[in-house]
C-alpha cells in the first residue's frame, strides 16, 4: 500500500470494499479534479476503480 492510500485511509475511506459479490483490497489512490482521489482497489479479476469507492480531497 502506498503513502497516498494511507492518507485515504486516515481520510476515512475502507481497506476493504464489495463490489458485486467481490471482496477488494485497497492498494492506491486515483487522482481526481481540484484535489480529489478515490480509491484503487484489488478485487480477484484486477484492479479498479469501483464507483462505491468514496472521493475524498486528502
Amino acid at each position: 500500500m502506498t503513502e497516498n492510500a494511507k492518507k485515504y485511509l486516515a481520510s476515512g475511506a475502507p481497506e476493504f470494499l464489495m463490489h458485486g459479490e467481490h471482496k477488494g483490497r485497497l492498494v492506491d489512490v486515483q487522482p481526481l479534479l481540484d484535489g480529489y482521489v478515490t480509491g484503487i482497489y484489488r478485487f480477484p479479476g484486477g484492479t479498479c476503480c469501483p464507483a462505491e469507492a468514496p472521493q475524498l480531497k486528502i
